[in-house]
């Protein structure tokens, strides 16, 4: 007759590989699950953050400094203020787009400085 304390034991080792098993594969298939779930089109965020810096230096936007942005093949941007618009990059495609848009001081061609509104799009 066998003792009741020698009954559902197993070697620890054992155990502590299963668990270790156990681990890996969840770590494993999490990380495909992300990857298959992860949006396809960047985040717009930081484009908008450093092109806003590179045409407001000092807080207010300067239309002219618009041209010489260096824009990736698949960002576009445009300002707009009181009817009168600028942008540089590609035209963006119908779908699949993401943007970011704030409000920004833009200084017009008279001098004059009016609130208007950034916006990045990209794809």
């Amino acid at each position: 007759m066998s003792r009741s304390s020698d009954r559902g034991q197993t070697d620890p080792l054992v155990a502590l590989v299963a668990v270790a098993a156990v681990g890996l594969s969840l770590s494993a298939y999490g990380g495909l699950l992300g990857d298959a779930l992860a949006p396809t089109t960047p985040s717009p965020a930081p484009t908008l953050d450093s092109v806003t810096d590179d045409i407001a230096p000092a807080g207010v936007a300067d239309p002219e400094h618009l041209p010489t942005l260096s824009v990736g093949e698949a960002t576009h941007v445009s300002l707009a203020v009181r009817g009168r618009s600028w942008s540089v990059g590609p035209t963006p495609p119908e779908g699949g787009t993401r943007h970011a848009r704030q409000r920004l001081p833009i200084r017009r061609a008279n001098g004059t400085v009016d609130a208007g509104r950034i916006r990045v799009t990209v794809w």
